[in-house]
């Protein structure tokens, strides 16, 4: 995942560069909680789409030790989960939207949705 810095509320900007945090070059999205903390959610492989996770980061991003899977899939599989959109609701509840893809039935195609999952920031850090 690739990472920019700004000192100056967002006035001006690091160079671009690759992070710790792996990902396949898709989307992420990052949202700040009302405890403060950070929740992040992507592909959290280098290659593929296969996985989907969130992570929660209790230092502003510098390290992220709790971890979610939402989506697992073999690589190589017909499963994806991707474009990932994240927000916490006034009752503190987290809400992540994906596109879901599982195998069709026998000799039919993939079938793609939209997946809403919701749950605690305390369920995240467990």
């Amino acid at each position: 995942l690739m990472k920019s810095i700004s000192h100056d509320k967002g006035k001006t900007w690091s160079t671009v560069e690759d992070s710790d945090i792996p990902n396949p070059g898709t989307a992420a999205d990052v949202v700040v909680l009302q405890s403060g903390n950070w929740a992040l959610v992507h592909n959290d492989i280098e290659e593929g789409r296969h996985r989907l996770s969130v992570w929660l980061s209790k230092d502003e991003g510098e390290t992220w030790p709790h971890r979610k899977i939402l989506v697992d899939g073999m690589p190589g599989s017909e499963v994806r989960g991707h474009y990932p959109a994240i927000i916490q609701g006034k009752d503190g509840i987290i809400h992540i939207s994906y596109t879901n893809q599982i195998a069709g039935p026998e000799g039919q195609p993939s079938v793609k949705n939209i997946t809403h999952a919701c749950f605690s920031e305390q369920w995240l850090s467990e």
